[in-house]
């Protein structure tokens, strides 16, 4: 089965969020992606796994929180 690859513009339909904040998620690495001819592209598996961790990439454990 071939996985499906949006657009950034279709990313940001689906979140409901402007396509500059994706973009700048993408820059970030905050939500990996990929280009082809200069397009950015995501892929179905990295939207799913962007929505299920709520867009985090670190996971905070008991001894690496500040006081």
């Amino acid at each position: 089965m071939i996985e499906e690859n949006y657009t950034l513009i279709e990313v940001a339909k689906i979140l409901k969020i402007k396509q500059t904040t994706v973009y700048r998620y993408v820059v970030k690495g905050l939500l990996k992606g990929f280009q082809v001819g200069g397009y950015w592209r995501v892929t179905e598996s990295e939207l799913k796994n962007f929505i299920d961790t709520g867009g985090t990439t670190k996971t905070i454990t008991p001894e690496a929180k500040t006081e």
